[in-house]
């Protein structure tokens, strides 16, 4: 058998922008950005007396830029909330399958909703228990100084019992 190896510059040029472009016949640009582009653009800007065009021109490819980064901004957020609703909508169904093959197969409806109904009380006590702690960290209950936040169980230190 004849194995046919890559030549070395393949393994060299990590862009691939020779091999890119030898296998899809993309035209060469560098030569058209270098004699239209930067040439004109790096002699208006290096001039020893900044005049109003620089000034202009900077200003311009200041906006442009901006805008660029807006736009991937949105871009970016986009996908965000696309890939945050996705996991929303499937937890949502994935829940709302697993209370309907619980109370199919595991013990009717009536335990399914009592069940429910004890995970309701788990989270709201966990939320009850967050609220308070956060405001006796704060000082006070609502931003004024309270007997509240002590904890469950434990004595009110105002009023003695």
């Amino acid at each position: 058998m004849i194995y046919r190896t890559k030549p070395a510059s393949y393994a060299i040029d990590l862009t691939m922008t020779g091999y890119i472009r030898s296998n899809l016949n993309l035209p060469d640009i560098r030569g058209y950005t270098d004699s239209y582009i930067i040439r004109p653009l790096s002699a208006l800007l290096t001039s020893s007396t900044p005049d109003l065009l620089t000034i202009l021109l900077l200003a311009i490819l200041l906006l442009v830029s901006l805008k660029i980064l807006d736009y991937a901004r949105r871009l970016v957020m986009f996908w965000v909330s696309l890939a945050i609703s996705v996991v929303y909508y499937a937890s949502l169904i994935g829940a709302a399958y697993g209370i309907y093959y619980y109370a199919t197969l595991e013990g009717g409806w009536d335990r399914a909703m009592n069940d429910a109904g004890w995970v309701y009380g788990l989270v709201q006590g966990f939320v009850e228990d967050f609220q308070v702690s956060e405001a006796a960290a704060a000082g006070g209950y609502g931003g004024y100084k309270s007997a509240r936040g002590q904890g469950r169980g434990q004595k009110n230190a105002y009023s003695g019992w």
